[in-house]
């Protein structure tokens, strides 16, 4: 793991200023707060990054794989990792689906129509998941 999430001034002669080390994945704008996700391999995190005199930042949740998309929807963040799926409603995470069958098809978007009509684009096809209903079916391209 390398890497680091910096601030770069606007004046150029100022010296960038490292916030925090780490793989950071996302960075977004929710509910005029400034939010992060980092992670690698077997996990990943979700911060929310305040500016004060200086940069600090809170760890909101730390989830048990690495996230790999996320979308907002209604006032909730959605994220979909290696092998799960969450929701973060005024700053709680909540577990929705854990140890999925993408683990390995990489998951690398995610939409949200309603809680009956959520999907996870991946490799070889779509997951269609139903919260109230708690399922998740898979659809792919016939003969593949």
């Amino acid at each position: 793991m390398g890497g680091a999430l910096y601030f770069q001034p606007k004046e150029g002669k100022e010296k960038m200023i490292e916030i925090k080390f780490g793989n950071v994945i996302d960075i977004f704008k929710f509910q005029n707060k400034i939010y992060f996700t980092e992670g690698s391999g077997i996990w990943g995190s979700l911060y929310e990054l305040k500016k004060d005199s200086v940069f600090t930042y809170e760890k909101i949740e730390s989830f048990g794989d690495a996230l790999e998309a996320f979308t907002i929807f209604n006032d909730t963040i959605y994220l979909v990792s290696h092998h799960g799926f969450y929701k973060v409603v005024n700053q709680k995470a909540v577990t929705i689906f854990r140890n999925q069958f993408w683990r390995n098809l990489y998951p690398n978007s995610v939409i949200v129509f309603d809680e009956e009509n959520i999907f996870i684009g991946m490799r070889s096809g779509i997951a269609k998941l139903n919260l109230i209903k708690n399922t998740v079916n898979f659809y792919r391209e016939k003969g593949l």
